[in-house]
């Protein structure tokens, strides 16, 4: 990790805790313009993510999202809801089904995935069957 990488993820946190959420993506646009993403803080990357999906920058937030490895996204529902929410609005629903299945495998207490995964199941798949809707983990 380089001492601008260091730096630019000590920010970002910094920023966040004082909640300057525009700051905060200034500060990452002028990093990923020059800088590979994913070389960022994993805290980072999870500031700008949210910041990004509450903006409604889906796009940002989904190249956000690719660059988290498996064990992130297999211990935080709430990222990966976040990113079923976020392919939705860009209509890649394949994706927002399989985001919304990995937070539901997390946590099956969530009633909105669960719900938005059952009509991404029918809208893909072109039937609804009860197994489906009371799908055990």
């Amino acid at each position: 990790m380089s001492c601008k990488t260091k730096v630019t993820s000590l920010l970002i946190v910094k920023l966040w805790e004082y909640d300057l959420k525009d700051e905060v993506l200034f500060e990452y646009r002028n990093f990923s313009s020059s800088f590979l993403v994913a070389d960022l803080d994993i805290a980072a990357r999870l500031i700008v993510a949210k910041i990004c999906y509450e903006r409604k920058m889906f796009s940002s937030f989904v190249e956000l999202y690719k660059t988290f490895d498996d064990k992130i996204l297999e211990e935080d529902y709430y990222i990966n809801e976040l990113a079923g929410e976020s392919y939705s609005a860009l209509n890649d629903l394949t994706n927002a089904r399989v985001c919304f299945s990995r937070a539901l495998k997390i946590n099956d207490q969530l009633v909105a995935a669960f719900h938005k995964k059952i009509v991404l199941d029918y809208k893909l798949d072109g039937f609804f069957s009860k197994e489906r809707f009371f799908w055990i983990h």
